[in-house]
C-alpha cells in the first residue's frame, strides 16, 4: 500500500512529503495530511466529499488532521489552507473503482478556536461528532446516504445550523442544557423528534426558554427521513 504524509504550514502552500513508495495501478493509497496551527483566531472550514465515508470529530493538536484511504489516482483528497480558510475537497477524476476499493476520510478538527464549518457530501455515509467543537455556524448539505450528527455538547456560544438532506436516513443528536429551536421544510420525507416540543411551526427543547445559549436549526429535507433526538 502506498503511504503519504503531508503537512500544510501556516497560511502558505508549503507542503512536506515523505514516506512514498512504489504502488501498482489499482492499489489503495493511505495518506495523512494536516494543517498546522498558526496565529489565526478563527477558521472557515469547507469539506466537500462526493463519494465515500466521512468520519469527523474534534480534538486535533493541529487546526486539522486527517487520515485518508482512497484508490490510486481516483477520489484524491485535496487539502489547502489560506487566509484562515481550510478547504478539503475530492478530486473530480473520471475513473471507476477497481476490486471494491474504498474512499474513507477520518478527520479531526481543532476545538481551540471558533470555526465556521461547511460540509457537503454527494453519495456518502457521514458521522459527524461535533459536541466539543467551537462552532460559530454550521452548514450541512447531504445528497445520498446516511448522516449522523452529534450536537449534544454543552456549548458556550450560540450558533446557527443550516442543513439540507436528500435521500437517506439522517439523525441529529441535540443537547439537554443548551436551548434548541428547529424549523423545518420537508418534501416527501418524514421528520421525527424525541425530547422536543412542537411550538407553532417549530420544535424546541426544554432548555430553550431558560438557556443563555441557543442552537437555531433550519432544516430542509427531500426524500429521506430526518430524526432529532435530545441526548
Amino acid at each position: 500500500m502506498k503511504k503519504l504524509f503531508k503537512t500544510l504550514v501556516g497560511a502558505s502552500t508549503l507542503m512536506t512529503l515523505a514516506g512514498c513508495s512504489f504502488v501498482h495501478a489499482g492499489e489503495q493509497v493511505e495518506e495523512t495530511q494536516r494543517v498546522q496551527q498558526d496565529e489565526a483566531n478563527q477558521l472557515q472550514v469547507d469539506i466537500d466529499m462526493g463519494v465515500g465515508e466521512l468520519t469527523l470529530g474534534t480534538g486535533s493538536e493541529d487546526w486539522l488532521e486527517g487520515s485518508f484511504l482512497y484508490p490510486e489516482s481516483y477520489l484524491i483528497p485535496e487539502l489547502s489552507y489560506q487566509n484562515e480558510t481550510i478547504k478539503l475537497t475530492q478530486a473530480k477524476v473520471k475513473k471507476k473503482f477497481i476490486n471494491n476499493q474504498k474512499s474513507e476520510w477520518d478527520v479531526l478538527l481543532t476545538n481551540r478556536i471558533p470555526v465556521d464549518l461547511s460540509i457537503q457530501t454527494g453519495a456518502a455515509e457521514s458521522t459527524l461528532d461535533l459536541k466539543a467543537a467551537k462552532l460559530q455556524n454550521l452548514s450541512l448539505e447531504a445528497g445520498v446516504g446516511e448522516l449522523i450528527v452529534d450536537l449534544s455538547g454543552d456549548y458556550e456560544e450560540s450558533f446557527d445550523v443550516k442543513m439540507e438532506t436528500g435521500v437517506g436516513e439522517s439523525t441529529v443528536y441535540l443537547p439537554q442544557r443548551t436551548g434548541v429551536k428547529i424549523t423545518a421544510e420537508k418534501g416527501i420525507g418524514e421528520i421525527t423528534t424525541d425530547g422536543l416540543t412542537k411550538m407553532g411551526d417549530s420544535w424546541v427543547n426544554e432548555a430553550y426558554d431558560s438557556s443563555e445559549t441557543h442552537i437555531h436549526i433550519d432544516a430542509e429535507i427531500g426524500v429521506g427521513d430526518l430524526t432529532f433526538i435530545v441526548k
